[in-house]
C-alpha cells in the first residue's frame, strides 16, 4: 500500500532585503487528495528539496522560471509503502523538512550571497484500518483413526488456524471444540496475516456416540485484538461409527425332578442366558421364542441391554409322550430385539437332555405252577414273561415279546409262542408280567411233519 505525501513550501520576505524564510506543511494526503496553494507574495529563484524521515527521495518539480513569490507554494510529492509494522501500530506518523539556497539581492557589502533556508519541521498521521480476522480448518489427523467403534476410541482432530486479517495477532489463539470439554490454547505466539498454526486434541468415544452413529464436530478459534473479541467462522467435520448390533443366546439344562431317568411327567428346568455381543446398545422389549415352553425374563433397565450386558432368564419343560418316542428332550429357542427400528436376532441355540440315553430291556420267563411238573400229553403249561427297562430312559412305542418255535422229534411236541403283547410307557426299572405263553402237546403225526419240515429246512 503506498501513501502519496504532498509537501507544501511557502515564502516569507523580510523587509529592505531579500531574507527567505520557507515553512512546510506535511499534510498527509492520499493519492486522490491534493492540498490548495496559497496565494504568492513575492518569489524564490532557487530549487527546493525536501526531507523526509520515512521517504528517501521526495520529488520536487524546479522552481518556475518566475520563481515562486511570497506566500506562494510548490508542490512536492513522495510515497511511502505502508509495511505490516505500520497496520500493527494502527498509524503512520512521519515528519519533513524543506530547504533551499536563495540568491539575496541586494548583496551587503561582504556578505554572503546565498541564504540557506530550512523550513520548521511538521509531520503527518494517518490512521490505519485495522481488520483482524481468523479462519480456522478442522480435520482428522492423517495418522488417526477417522472412524470408532467402542467406548474409549480415540480420533485426533487438528485445527489449522489462519491469520486472514491485516494485522498481526497480539494474544493468545485458543480453540473451541463443541465435542471436547475445555478450551485448547493453540498458540501464544503472535500470528502474522497469512500465518498460519495447527494445533491438535484428542477425541474419546462414549457409548451413546456408537449408538448415536456419528458425531458432527464443530469447532471455533477465538483470539482478541486491542481489546476487541475475534472469532473465526465455525468449521465442522463428521466422524461415523463402525456399528455391530448382535446378540447371543445360551440355553443350559439345570435340573429334573427324576434325577437320573427320563420319563413322561419329569419337569425339566433350562436357563437361558441372553448376551448383548455388540457394540451398540439393543432396545427392549427382548422376546424368546422356544420350540417347547415358554421363557420367563425379567424386566430390562430402560428397557434396553447394553453391550456386554447379559439377560438371565429360565422356562420349565414337562416331558411328554412324544419325546419318548424320540429319545430325548431337545429344547431350541432364539433372542429378538431390535436397534436404530430394526430386528435384531440371535443365532439359535439347543439344550438336549438326556445326553446319556442308555435304553435296555431284559426278561424273565417262569412257568406257572398248573401242570408242572407235566404227565400226560396234551396237558397245558403257561408262562409268564417279566420285562423290565434296565435302561435310564422311558421306552415308547411297542415291545414284542416272542419266544423260539422249537422242534425236537425226541420230546414229541413242539414248544409254540404265539402270544405277544404291546407295552407302551413302561418306565425305567419297571416291570410287565405278560402271561399267555403255552407248551401244547401235539399228536404223533405232527411230530412227523416236523421232521419232513426239518429235513426240508436243511436241503
Amino acid at each position: 500500500m503506498k501513501l502519496q505525501l504532498l509537501l507544501v513550501a511557502t515564502l516569507l520576505l523580510t523587509a529592505c532585503q531579500q531574507r527567505p524564510h520557507i515553512y512546510i506543511t506535511n499534510q498527509g494526503y492520499s493519492d486522490e487528495q491534493v492540498n490548495r496553494l496559497l496565494d504568492s507574495i513575492n518569489k524564490l529563484d532557487a530549487d527546493i528539496t525536501v526531507t523526509d524521515d520515512r521517504i528517501p527521495s521526495v520529488d520536487c518539480p524546479a522552481t518556475p522560471g518566475a520563481g515562486i513569490p511570497p506566500g506562494g507554494t510548490l508542490t512536492c510529492t513522495g510515497e511511502y509503502v505502508v509495511t505490516l509494522a505500520d497496520l500493527d501500530a494502527g498509524q503512520v506518523i512521519n515528519n519533513a523538512s524543506a530547504t533551499l539556497t536563495q540568491p539575496v539581492a541586494p548583496q551587503a557589502p561582504g556578505g554572503n550571497p546565498f541564504e540557506v533556508v530550512t523550513s520548521n519541521m511538521d509531520d503527518a498521521t494517518i490512521t490505519a484500518d485495522q481488520q483482524p480476522a481468523l479462519r480456522i480448518e478442522k480435520r482428522v489427523k492423517a495418522t488417526s483413526a477417522s472412524s470408532y467403534s467402542a467406548p474409549n476410541d480415540v480420533v485426533t482432530f487438528e485445527y489449522v488456524v489462519t491469520n486472514i486479517g491485516n494485522v498481526t495477532t497480539t494474544d493468545p489463539i485458543t480453540v473451541t471444540d463443541d465435542q471436547i470439554p475445555g478450551t485448547l490454547t493453540c498458540t501464544t505466539a503472535p500470528l502474522a496475516p497469512n500465518a498460519s498454526v495447527t494445533c491438535e486434541q484428542d477425541w474419546i468415544a462414549e457409548q451413546g456416540d456408537i449408538d448415536f452413529g456419528e458425531v458432527p464436530n464443530t469447532a471455533t478459534a477465538d483470539t482478541t485484538f486491542d481489546g476487541n473479541p475475534v472469532a473465526s467462522d465455525p468449521d465442522s467435520v463428521t466422524i461415523n461409527a463402525v456399528q455391530t448390533p448382535e446378540l447371543s443366546i445360551e440355553k443350559t439344562f439345570v435340573s429334573t425332578d427324576n434325577p437320573g431317568f427320563f420319563d413322561e411327567g419329569d419337569n425339566l428346568s433350562y436357563t437361558i442366558v441372553v448376551t448383548n455381543d455388540g457394540n451398540v446398545t439393543i432396545d427392549g422389549p427382548i422376546t424368546l421364542t422356544d420350540n417347547l415352553t415358554t421363557v420367563s425374563c425379567p424386566a430390562l433397565v430402560n428397557n434396553e441391554l447394553v453391550p456386554g450386558e447379559t439377560l438371565n432368564c429360565t422356562s420349565t419343560y414337562t416331558v411328554t409322550d412324544n419325546d419318548l418316542d424320540l429319545g430325548s428332550s431337545t429344547n431350541v429357542v432364539f433372542a429378538t430385539g431390535s436397534f436404530d427400528g430394526d430386528p435384531v436376532q440371535s443365532p439359535s441355540d439347543n439344550a438336549i437332555y438326556p445326553v446319556d440315553a442308555m435304553p435296555a430291556l431284559t426278561a424273565t420267563k417262569t412257568a406257572q405252577a398248573t401242570n408242572v411238573p407235566f404227565d400226560a400229553v396234551g396237558q397245558v403249561i403257561t408262562y409268564d414273561y417279566t420285562v423290565t427297562n434296565t435302561g435310564n430312559v422311558g421306552l415308547g412305542g411297542e415291545i414284542t415279546n416272542q419266544t423260539h418255535h422249537l422242534r425236537n422229534p425226541l420230546r414229541g411236541f413242539t414248544q409254540t409262542l404265539n402270544s405277544f403283547t404291546r407295552i407302551r410307557h413302561r418306565f425305567p426299572n419297571r416291570k410287565n408280567t405278560i402271561h399267555r405263553a403255552v407248551h401244547r402237546g401235539i399228536p404223533l403225526f405232527h411230530h412227523l411233519l416236523d421232521l419232513l419240515y426239518c429235513n426240508w429246512q436243511k436241503r
